[in-house]
């Protein structure tokens, strides 16, 4: 509650962040890799119900009764992330699309109703959908590449270390079209 956008401070019920806590902590003790995730890690990237300023959906049980059992039989959250990559996606019936999305930043049941997202909708999509399973995730994105290109967003996961996917792309981690694009980036 100390760290809640003054928004949602007003207008999110004490049933919604009840039931978002109780489901949060209920998948942290089911999961295979359960003593992987310190609770800095949780409370950071488990335990939040957005990650940026998309409309507050109550996904976590939901997503949590779709996806638990493709988590739960992984080996890995590697091996889990990479297969709930293409799952949540297909199962859901949500595709990337530019323009067909209502906005960039939908929330998960937006994207499932127009069937359409950006790249920052399918990545808030996957984050709760990863979330929900106990895989620690996080948005991460660049507003224009240096050449010009754009911007992009996807999702980063911890596995021991954080590790990065494009949303809804058929990829391992640490492996997509924007490597590259993203290692020539200048830090400074």
């Amino acid at each position: 509650i100390a760290n809640m956008p003054k928004r949602d401070l007003v207008s999110l019920k004490s049933t919604f962040l009840i039931e978002n806590v109780r489901w949060a902590y209920k998948v942290k003790e089911e999961v295979p890799w359960k003593k992987k995730v310190s609770k800095k890690i949780f409370l950071n990237y488990v335990l939040p119900y957005a990650s940026l300023d998309e409309h507050r959906d109550n996904w976590r049980k939901d997503f949590y009764e779709r996806f638990i059992k493709t988590a739960k039989t992984s080996k890995s959250i590697e091996e889990a992330v990479i297969k709930l990559n293409t799952k949540v996606f297909k199962d859901l019936q949500v595709n990337y699309h530019a323009s067909k999305r209502l906005k960039a930043n939908q929330s998960p049941y937006e994207s499932i109703k127009v069937r359409y997202a950006s790249c920052t909708g399918l990545s808030i999509l996957l984050t709760d959908a990863l979330r929900a399973v106990g895989i620690p995730a996080r948005i991460v994105g660049i507003q224009m590449w240096p050449d010009g290109s754009g911007n992009h967003t996807w999702v980063e996961v911890w596995d021991g270390q954080w590790k990065y996917i494009g949303a809804s792309e058929g990829t391992v981690l640490n492996q997509t079209w924007f490597t590259q694009k993203a290692k020539s980036i200048d830090p400074s």
